[in-house]
């Protein structure tokens, strides 16, 4: 099925977005003394060191890839995948692999009145509730950075998964099976993996189930 929904996706031309990947200015009232602090930036990560190469290729040829993405306000970054809605340091995790930032501009929200919209979107962003294309990480950014900006996530960063939740071989149903089961994998690891780590890969990932387990945060 793999395969088939790569051929189809290879077929469709490649498509452009109007965002910057810089620090850009914007002509917005940020409201808050600290300008720096009140910028939202989507930040988004690699996978992992398996990704890094099928990521590089594929937004150069298609504007697209498998990427993790993330929301950073007021020296904090939101994220959501299956613990639910997370806090942590800014552009580090101990998995995915940071790749870059796109400055969305300053929020005219305080840092209270953010933290006020994470608690109000927590009930809608379950761990149970994570789904690999439809409800994943990405759209919780998408989610996120409108009520923040009223600006959407970068087309370019969320189009694999929902370029591949219409494909007619990738279900719903099934969708929702993969997540169940990246899940279950990421339970049983735990803290056993004690694998060392690749200095650089060169070749195309393959779906086995480190890399399965990874994409429970995409």
């Amino acid at each position: 099925w793999l395969r088939g929904c790569v051929l189809k996706l290879f077929s469709l031309p490649a498509m452009g977005n109007g965002y910057s990947d810089c620090a850009c200015e914007h002509d917005v009232d940020a409201g808050c003394e600290d300008l720096e602090r009140c910028t939202v930036f989507i930040n988004i990560y690699d996978l992992n060191r398996d990704w890094l190469t099928a990521n590089k290729v594929g937004k150069k040829l298609l504007n697209m890839g498998a990427f993790h993405a993330a929301v950073e306000v007021y020296g904090h970054e939101w994220s959501y995948g299956c613990e639910g809605v997370e806090r942590a340091e800014p552009r580090r995790h101990e998995v995915h692999i940071y790749r870059q930032s796109v400055n969305m501009g300053p929020t005219s929200m305080s840092e209270i009145e953010v933290n006020k919209i994470i608690e109000a979107m927590k009930p809608f962003w379950l761990a149970h509730e994570y789904d690999l294309l439809q409800h994943n990480c990405c759209s919780f950014a998408d989610a996120f950075s409108q009520e923040l900006t009223q600006r959407p996530l970068p087309p370019w960063v969320n189009r694999l998964p929902r370029l591949l939740s219409n494909v007619d071989l990738v279900s719903p149903k099934f969708s929702r099976s993969v997540s169940r089961a990246t899940f279950r994998l990421e339970d049983d690891e735990g803290e056993h993996d004690e694998s060392p780590k690749m200095d650089a890969v060169d070749t195309y990932p393959s779906l086995d189930s480190r890399t399965a387990s990874n994409l429970a945060n995409v």
